[in-house]
């Protein structure tokens, strides 16, 4: 089989393909491991001055999956992580009503006890 521009266009669209159906984002970098897998990634800029990079492996076989079906897996896959996000949130607000409850009242009893002690 020759290995031509256009067939290595088409590999490279279905990649990208692929990694938008599986990050809904299209990736910055692929590259090619001997064992014939692709690594996909993007990078991006956070406030802190550093950089984020995600990243998917992409087999022969995700190549020949079903887009739709990837696209399931993800929002799937981001539903849970968001369930998971909001009961986290809820768990560090109710922690965080507790400590401001605590310093209310230890700051009650220290204005009683001087108002008490004058």
């Amino acid at each position: 089989m020759e290995i031509t521009e256009e067939l290595l266009k088409t590999i490279r669209e279905r990649l990208e393909q692929v990694y938008f159906a599986k990050t809904n984002s299209k990736p910055d970098t692929i590259e090619m491991y001997d064992d014939g897998s692709y690594y996909c990634s993007e990078t991006w800029n956070v406030s802190y001055g550093g950089t984020e990079t995600r990243g998917e492996h992409i087999t022969a076989k995700d190549l020949t999956a079903d887009l739709d079906e990837m696209v399931v897996i993800r929002k799937v896959k981001e539903e849970v992580e968001k369930q998971e996000q909001e009961k986290r949130q809820k768990a560090n607000n109710l922690r965080y009503k507790r400590e401001e409850k605590a310093k209310r009242e230890a700051e009650y009893n220290k204005l009683k006890k001087e108002f008490e002690t004058k």
